[in-house]
């Protein structure tokens, strides 16, 4: 009686499909994750040129009239402009950062937001995408 079980093979598939299915979930989710952080980067750089063409338009225009350094221009979108040009960035409650900061002849806008991937072997490589764009003045 105990040959007839050590020559059974009836719990072979499963324990062949328990060792070949972590690293299949895991490539799945990591290739989850990088879609994710490629839409995240593209809808960031939307958005930090969609703020830079409302800068072109309200700030520097102003400036230009004035004779003044379009330096001390901030943020000009409001959040629900924000939501319309970069939808995929609010869909976990988070909210993208938008900074406007002279650098020498230039104006550079950065958007940036957190990001937590679903796979933790990442580490910190995909914690902080950004994106941004240089006006010169």
């Amino acid at each position: 009686m105990i040959r007839r079980h050590l020559r059974s093979r009836s719990g072979m598939t499963t324990a062949e499909f328990a060792i070949a299915a972590a690293p299949l979930f895991a490539a799945v989710l990591g290739l989850v994750d990088l879609g994710r952080y490629g839409l995240t980067t593209s809808s960031l750089s939307t958005l930090a040129s969609a703020t830079s063409r409302a800068l072109v338009i309200g700030c520097y225009s102003n400036a230009a009239i004035r004779s003044q350094s379009p330096a001390t221009c901030g943020d000009p979108l409001s959040e629900t402009e924000k939501r319309r040009i970069a939808p995929a960035l609010f869909l976990d409650g988070t909210m993208p950062t938008v900074t406007v900061a002279p650098n020498g002849n230039m104006l550079v806008v950065r958007a940036s937001q957190s990001f937590q991937p679903l796979m933790p072997f990442w580490g910190t490589r995909l914690s902080n995408p950004s994106q941004s764009v240089a006006l010169p003045f």
